[in-house]
């Protein structure tokens, strides 16, 4: 009877009854919404029919739903021997059956073997598809990257092997694009130094050779009686052993500086006082080169190699004397900041174009070869004077100076602790 009144119609579940159940749920009847009988077909009207409630089974209950009564005694649906759930059937406020929810085990739930099946279909094309498109870009990424990196190890391997002219041809905005330009920079580097030190060892075996084979020429002529050993003849010797001597002391040093090796031994110097005594040692030499100076300076206070200093001052006055024309001017003076002290040294014609003030200071290089022999420069005192201003902190530069020749500006900062 109770079932009977609290059977809902044949397309909609029991009242309060919400799929899938929760925890807290329980299955209630509500005396004002009363279902008419007539709606319902008696067991009577069934004979010989199999009881059962008629429900959609969209969800597969029609073998999982069972009814019991308040002792869960089996009263009606599919039995189980397996684990049920229960749902209490409350009326008035009391416990009258269960309705019990078997667990999706059995084999025979075509539903739920195939809602099972078809998931797991969709998982592995998913897994698949998934692996096929890794695989892909996989691909592509790596012939992306592989070919430039290739280029990049061949042009490492030129490098090695000292192919300084090889160029990466890398056309790209990235990380890649970037090193390929890194490597074309560091191999016009490299070309660079190779070339510079082949012409270091052509230039300091030609310096080498001159002197020398100016001696063993006047040493032989004096073996075969051609010459006399007359102090003059003696005194020309003299001076092509200085002339050796000096090019291996300025070889050694400039060596010591590139490497920066060159050692220097600071204390508080006032650099115009002894560009002052330079000038005035020099003030021969002017006079027979039939130059005038001009010196003006100020006092200053800097930490110097006062003989590294004095060794600067005096390859500049040597390089004025030789490159000013007879009966032109020198000039010289000082300027001073705050922080930095300057001294220029201004020079008269002949003047030299842009391509050779942008030359000095390279090792033996000579504006004018010949001139430069005749008068015992070595074309590596302004080098040597560039490494050794930087190695006390200073700076030397070389520009077009207003009287028409070359001006040297030398540049330290005040009181630099190195």
């Amino acid at each position: 009877r109770f079932i009977e009144e609290n059977l809902p119609s044949e397309y909609q579940p029991f009242e309060g009854l919400r799929f899938p159940l929760s925890a807290n749920q329980s299955m209630t009847h509500n005396p004002e919404k009363k279902t008419n009988p007539s709606t319902l077909q008696s067991v009577e009207a069934q004979a010989g029919k199999k009881r059962f409630i008629f429900m959609p089974d969209r969800l597969g209950l029609s073998s999982r739903l069972s009814l019991y009564d308040a002792q869960r005694q089996f009263v009606v649906g599919e039995p189980s021997d397996q684990e049920v759930s229960y749902r209490p059937i409350v009326v008035g406020n009391q416990v009258v059956g269960y309705l019990g929810l078997k667990p999706v085990l059995d084999q025979d739930d075509a539903l739920s073997i195939n809602f099972f099946s078809n998931q797991k279909r969709y998982l592995l094309l998913v897994y698949a598809l998934t692996i096929l498109a890794s695989l892909i870009a996989a691909i592509l990424m790596a012939t992306y990257f592989k070919k430039p990196i290739q280029r990049l190890l061949r042009a490492t391997q030129e490098l090695t092997r000292g192919n300084y002219l090889h160029q990466v041809k890398i056309r790209r905005n990235d990380e890649l694009g970037d090193l390929a330009n890194e490597i074309n920079q560091l191999a016009i580097i490299l070309d660079q130094h190779e070339q510079s030190r082949r012409q270091w060892v052509a230039d300091t075996s030609h310096e080498l050779k001159t002197p020398l084979a100016v001696l063993q020429a006047q040493i032989e002529a004096m073996q075969d009686g051609i010459r006399k050993a007359t102090p003059e003849h003696l005194a020309a010797m003299m001076r092509q052993v200085s002339s050796l001597k000096k090019l291996t002391k300025d070889l050694a040093d400039l060596a010591q500086a590139e490497a920066q090796q060159l050692k220097c031994y600071f204390s508080n110097v006032d650099p115009w006082s002894v560009v002052q005594q330079e000038i005035e040692n020099f003030r021969p030499n002017f006079e027979q080169a039939g130059l005038s100076v001009h010196s003006e300076g100020t006092e200053a206070e800097l930490q110097l190699d006062v003989d590294r200093f004095k060794q600067i001052v005096v390859n500049l006055l040597g390089n004025s004397i030789r490159y000013t024309e007879s009966g032109g001017e020198i000039r010289i003076h000082t300027e001073q900041s705050d922080t930095h002290w300057s001294l220029y040294v201004d020079d008269s014609p002949f003047g030299l174009s842009d391509e050779q003030l942008s030359r000095l200071g390279e090792r033996f290089y000579r504006v004018d070869d010949s001139r430069t022999r005749s008068t015992g420069g070595t074309g590596l005192g302004l080098a040597l004077s560039c490494k050794i201003a930087q190695t006390m902190g200073g700076e030397l530069t070389f520009h077009h100076s207003p009287l028409g020749g070359l001006r040297c500006k030398l540049t330290f900062p005040k009181l630099t602790t190195i």
